[in-house]
């Protein structure tokens, strides 16, 4: 799956066969600390610099799908939001990595954790809009949550609330202000 999204990950990182294989074992863990640690320092940076690269890189292809012809990206303008969205998905990575450190245990505290990320990640992107915004036109800012929030934050948060109710006692109806009979 991963040479699928990185098809230039051994290349451009310089891993090994057995590297890239490690890091198909560590990547569906949420612990970027574990991850951290399964690689090496050395290689964990190599690998996030890359992932966040190629984040910014596809963002950057989204947005210019997603805007008409009349107002597209210009060169410098992509560029521009090339740079911002790979230091942004870098300050991310290394913050959620910090985070991981401290990761709880009790699966109540753990919850909580899950939310902090999600959270950090939702400030992450509005750093991002927000910073970006100087250099696009109306049109282009318009269409930009679309092409660079990752879609599967909204679906997080709700499983994270259902999840949460469910540790409370509370049935998922009471989620949406309906209450079970």
């Amino acid at each position: 799956m991963l040479d699928r999204y990185y098809p230039d990950l051994q290349k451009e990182t310089g891993f090994t066969s057995d590297d890239f294989n490690k890091l198909v074992e560590l990547a569906f863990n949420p612990n970027e600390a574990e991850i951290e640690k399964g690689l090496g320092v050395a290689k964990y940076q190599r690998w996030k610099e890359y992932e966040a690269k190629v984040q910014s890189e596809i963002a950057v292809s989204r947005l210019r799908r997603n805007l008409a012809s009349a107002d597209a990206l210009r060169e410098d303008q992509a560029d521009m939001l090339h740079r911002t969205i790979h230091a942004e998905k870098r300050r991310r990575d290394e913050e959620l990595r910090m985070r991981a450190y401290a990761r709880p245990t009790d699966p109540r505290l753990e919850l909580e954790f899950e939310f902090g990320d999600l959270e950090l990640k939702e400030e992450s992107d509005r750093r991002l809009i927000y910073s970006v915004k100087s250099f696009l036109t109306e049109q282009q800012y318009a269409v930009l949550p679309e092409a660079i929030i990752d879609p599967n934050l909204a679906s997080t948060r709700e499983n994270l609330e259902r999840i949460r109710a469910r540790v409370n006692g509370r049935n998922d109806n009471t989620l949406h202000g309906v209450v079970a009979e």
